[in-house]
């Protein structure tokens, strides 16, 4: 379980950072290729969403293997408070940093459900038994 779980947290950190790298590289002609100009403007809050994108891209690998625990109850917790923070600081941030204070939500979240997903399943494979292989 464990091992299958840091290869799939790494694959979706590996995706993440070519995520970045590409966004720093290419994305403002990326933008402006495929939206246009007034898009191509906002590289800087392009790389934010990819750098939130990142930590989600881990977090999904760790949610499913609080699926595979059976962990469902904790799962839809944490998923409710991620919607109730997003909420919250999208009211006291967005307004003062309009568009990059929106990725920097997304940011937030994203590394707070990572940390409770990370911490949950941690939890779980200490608790499961050692006579359960999980390939």
């Amino acid at each position: 379980f464990r091992n299958l779980l840091l290869k799939l947290a790494g694959f979706g950190f590996a995706l993440g950072c070519a995520g970045v790298l590409a966004a720093s590289l290419a994305g403002r002609a990326v933008l402006g290729l495929l939206y246009g100009a007034e898009y191509a403007r906002h590289a800087d809050v392009f790389l934010w969403v990819m750098v939130g994108a990142a930590a989600n891209y881990i977090g999904y690998f760790v949610g499913y293997a609080l699926t595979v625990a059976r962990r469902l109850g904790v799962q839809a917790a944490i998923l409710s408070a991620s919607t109730l923070a997003t909420l919250g600081l999208s009211v006291l941030v967005i307004p003062a940093y309009q568009l990059t204070g929106a990725a920097w939500v997304g940011l937030i979240v994203a590394l707070g459900q990572l940390s409770a997903f990370s911490f949950c399943a941690w939890r779980a494979a200490r608790t499961m038994s050692p006579g359960i292989r999980w390939h």
